[in-house]
């Protein structure tokens, strides 16, 4: 008896897990090697090089749909660590943003790759930032969202955002541009 009824919760954590995993879609950037999770009823959108997921509006008189969003920067001319990278990231957006708070910079390890997150807030907007540097490149994903609205959606964005891989280099984007031209098996 004991064994069916282990085998039953068993079977009921994998349908719950099936059933959540089919809630989500895989987004997969062509351009910049990357790919995330995001739930169903959230919408991606890709703008002058950034890509975001924003959720839906509670209501009629929701103003503000909060949102992941995704921005990769060429850092090839500078040899930076992520550290490095993410205080600068933060020094320039203080500046841009003269009303911005740093509230927590700490260290993470987000789906295997080290990271910075950086938590702040301005008179309209929180924010939760990571900062991934791989191959020359810094990957920038942030979850906005209302301070009112925030934490409704936090564990969302935590999850959308604990998702994201960086994809190896497809051997098509190492072949020749300039030369001859190889056929490439």
């Amino acid at each position: 008896m004991k064994k069916v009824v282990c085998l039953a919760i068993i079977l009921g954590f994998c349908s719950v897990s099936l059933f959540a995993a089919e809630q989500n879609q895989i987004y997969k950037s062509p351009l910049f090697d990357f790919e995330i999770s995001y739930p169903q009823d959230w919408q991606v959108k890709e703008i002058s090089g950034v890509t975001a997921f924003i959720s839906p509006l509670d209501d009629a008189g929701d103003k503000f749909s909060e949102n992941v969003n995704i921005v990769i920067e060429d850092i090839s001319a500078y040899q930076m660590s992520a550290k490095q990278y993410a205080k600068e990231a933060d020094k320039n957006w203080l500046v841009a943003d003269g009303k911005l708070k740093i509230i927590d910079f700490s260290q993470v390890m987000l789906n295997g790759e080290e990271a910075y997150c950086t938590i702040a807030e301005n008179d309209n907007l929180k924010f939760k930032q990571y900062k991934i540097v791989k191959d020359k490149k810094a990957y920038v994903l942030t979850y906005t969202g209302q301070p009112d609205g925030f934490s409704k959606f936090q564990d969302i964005a935590d999850n959308i955002i604990k998702t994201f891989k960086v994809q190896a280099v497809s051997d098509s984007k190492l072949a020749p541009v300039s030369g001859d031209i190889k056929k490439i098996k």
